[in-house]
């Protein structure tokens, strides 16, 4: 009978460790959250973003410092 607590024990333990991961990992659904990912995305393709980008690689910095 122990062996058998021991074994519900460890899956409650276990169940309660995945639903926790699981609930972390997932991925926002808002339409805000939506907004928020295009604009980012629209940012990144963006030729200013790609000139910075450049500009760093190339060791110019454009703060003036």
């Amino acid at each position: 009978m122990e062996s058998l607590l021991f074994l519900f024990a460890a899956l409650v333990i276990i169940g309660l460790g995945t639903s926790i991961l699981v609930l972390r990992a997932r991925q926002p659904k808002g339409m805000h959250h939506g907004i928020r990912s295009f604009e980012r995305e629209m940012r990144a393709l963006s030729p200013e973003a790609r000139r910075v980008v450049q500009d760093r690689s190339r060791g110019h910095d454009r703060s003036g410092g």
